[in-house]
Parts: structure tokens; C-alpha cells; sequence
């Protein structure tokens, strides 16, 4: 009889072992770099890109950009115990080859919001030098654009696409620009009308769109837009490189959009911009606030263009939103977030249920021998 117990306890240990072993696997999106790939290989992404600005290498320790994001599938693990155990900053992107300081991440088509960062955990101590060296953008809305959500995109943007869409075919417009397939007709309950996703574009960090901590006073994170990437380390606010190269030169001079930029040229600007740390207890710097001449991004929720640059209430050092703050019913999403310490969340939940479960399984094991004997 108890050779039948012992053998029982041993076929719910293993059966126990099995199990966590395949829970453990499913939450195993992080490769051994750091970076993404989807759990279920048929996950849907959109490929987004990443331009990580020279000012954002803050030491000499960061030599990649971060990704990461609270909500969706295989999210980041966020304040609220949700997610998986990649706690922030998130997964690494993946390095461009081809150009330095490009980024880029295959994310599912299901998140809505992502922050790009400069993989540096900033923790919660404004006075240790690492958590003003920690750069992040604001929470960038990745879901789509309609007319008017972004200042670059604007009705009369959204009038030339509808146009072309008219005028030529699905095959047509492909030999055009890949970008067209972007494009769809929202059918919801919101009717936004033309709308383009995300898929190949990059975002890009502009230092004069900020959003101050409301926690550290000083302490910013970044806003910028999203632009079609052309592949050869060009991007523009057209759907052709020869578009928006026309655009930038034949625009009005009361214009300040940038139609068209290279990474190239985007580093070379960057040269212009000085980031200090302000003296801390770990630096030996002079006592100054951060050095780019920022202003805080216009939060009235009257204005219309507020997708891209106005994400409010972004944190300074990390930003881990609670996974329930996610707004898929609003274009113009304000994402909530909490204070401006680090995502810390458990790393392993499920092999600690498994190591209670093995030393149970063992105690009964050693009782039920006992009593045998």
C-alpha cells in the first residue's frame, strides 16, 4: 500500500513539475540579450523603429535603446502584479545593422501604449546620479492616427491620401509606397474615418516636447512623432522619400514641421544638445537642472493635436502604468501612471508555487514513508 502512495506523490510531483515548467515557458518572452520575441510565433506585430537621440547616452554604459510597454500581450510586468517578470525598462531592441542609433521592436498589434528608453534603470533616489542618466520617452500612443492627431498629420494630409486611395489600385499603390497599406476606414462605433497605423515608421524624440515629473521637480521625459521610414536611414512626414524631400524643400517659412531628416543629420543636430546631471550625492557635476531649454507639452484636453505630444502624467525616471489605465476607446489617449520609481515586479510567481508545491509533495512523501516503517 505504500509503495502505491509513494508512487502517487511521485506521479503529482512530476505532473506539479510539468506543469510549472510549461507556465514558466509561456511567460518566457525575453531572449538571452534582452530582446523580444512573441510567445505564440502566430502573435500579429507591427514593426515600430527607434532613433535614440546621442544626448540619451548618458554613460558610458548604455549602448542600446529599451522597450517596453504595461499592457497587451506578453506586457511588461507592471506595478499592479500584471504582465510578465520583464520588470522596467523593458525588453532591448534590437540594433539596426546598418545605422547607428536605430532601434527597432516587433511589438503586438494589441498594445496600445509603448515607451521607448535608454535601458537604464533610474530607480527611485533623485540623489544617485543614474536616475537623472535615465532617459524615456513619454507614453506614446501606438495604435493609429486620424486627422488631427498628431500637429504633422492634419486633415489636409489625411485629403491627399484619401485622394490616391481613390485614384489607384490596391497593386498600384504598393509599387507607390508600402505605407499605403497602413491605411484603413474606421468602422466603430467612434467612426474616426481614414486611419494609419504605425507598422515601419519610427518615432523620433524631439528635446523641446517634455512632460515634467510631478514627483522630481526637473526631471523630464520626451516627447516626438511618428515618421515614415524610408529604409536607408532617412524618414519623413510623406509616404514616399521623394514626397517629403519635396515637401521640405518647397515648404512655407512659417512652417516648422521637418518633412524630411536623416539619422545622420538627426546626430548631427543632437551635437547641439547638452544634457546635465544636477549634483548629486554620485556625481560631480555642478548643480544644475537638466540642460535642454524644455518646455512642459500643452495638456489642455480642448486641443485636438495631442497624440503624440501631450501623453501627461509620464514619469521621470520610469513610467509603469497600471495595466487597467489603457484607453483604447479614446483617440487622444492620457495614460495614468504612477509615481517615478522603477518597475519592480516578482520575477519567477511561478516557481515559487512550484517550489511549495515540491516541498509538499515531499513532506507527505517523507510521512507516508514514515508511517510505513
Amino acid at each position: 500500500m505504500s509503495k502505491k502512495i509513494t508512487s502517487l506523490i511521485l506521479a503529482l510531483v512530476l505532473m506539479f513539475s510539468m506543469t510549472t515548467i510549461a507556465c514558466v515557458s509561456v511567460s518566457a518572452t525575453v531572449n538571452e540579450d534582452g530582446t523580444y520575441t512573441p510567445t505564440d510565433p502566430d502573435t500579429e506585430t507591427y514593426r515600430y523603429y527607434f532613433y535614440m537621440p546621442t544626448w540619451w547616452y548618458t554613460n558610458d554604459d548604455v549602448t542600446t535603446a529599451g522597450i517596453y510597454w504595461y499592457a497587451g500581450t506578453d506586457a511588461c510586468g507592471a506595478l499592479d502584479g500584471s504582465g510578465n517578470s520583464v520588470s522596467w525598462p523593458g525588453y532591448t531592441a534590437y540594433a539596426d545593422e546598418t545605422y547607428d542609433q536605430l532601434f527597432y521592436c516587433d511589438v503586438p498589434t494589441d498594445v496600445e501604449t509603448i515607451i521607448w528608453d535608454n535601458l537604464i534603470n533610474g530607480e527611485t533616489d533623485s540623489t544617485a546620479a543614474i536616475f537623472w542618466e535615465a532617459m524615456q520617452t513619454i507614453n506614446i500612443f501606438s495604435t493609429y492616427y486620424a486627422a488631427d492627431y498628431s500637429e504633422n498629420y492634419d486633415q489636409d494630409f489625411f485629403d491627399e491620401v484619401q485622394a490616391m486611395l481613390d485614384t489607384y489600385s490596391a497593386d498600384e499603390l504598393a509599387e507607390i509606397s508600402p505605407y499605403y497599406s497602413n491605411f484603413y476606414v474606421d468602422d466603430s462605433e467612434w467612426d474616426e474615418g481614414l486611419c494609419f497605423t504605425f507598422d515601419n515608421m519610427i518615432y523620433i524624440v524631439d528635446q523641446n516636447v517634455t512632460v515634467e515629473s510631478a514627483v522630481t521637480e526637473g526631471k523630464y521625459t520626451y516627447g516626438g512623432d511618428w515618421y515614415f521610414y524610408y529604409g536607408d536611414g532617412s524618414y519623413g512626414l510623406k509616404l514616399t522619400k521623394e514626397e517629403a524631400m519635396e515637401a521640405e524643400e518647397n515648404k512655407a517659412e512659417d512652417d516648422t514641421r521637418t518633412y524630411y531628416m536623416t539619422i545622420a543629420e538627426a546626430a548631427s543636430a543632437d551635437e547641439a544638445v547638452e544634457v546635465t546631471v544636477p549634483e548629486t550625492s554620485g556625481s560631480d557635476g555642478d548643480d544644475s537642472t537638466t540642460a535642454t531649454e524644455a518646455t512642459t507639452a500643452d495638456t489642455d484636453d480642448d486641443d485636438d493635436s495631442t497624440a503624440a505630444t501631450t501623453s501627461t502624467d509620464a514619469t521621470s525616471a520610469t513610467t509603469a502604468a497600471d495595466a487597467s489605465s489603457s484607453t483604447s476607446d479614446t483617440a487622444s489617449t492620457t495614460t495614468t501612471t504612477t509615481d517615478n520609481s522603477a518597475v519592480q515586479t516578482g520575477a519567477a510567481p511561478y516557481a515559487v508555487v512550484f517550489l511549495v508545491l515540491l516541498l509538499a509533495a515531499c513532506g507527505a512523501l517523507y510521512y507516508t514513508k514514515r508511517k510505513a516503517d
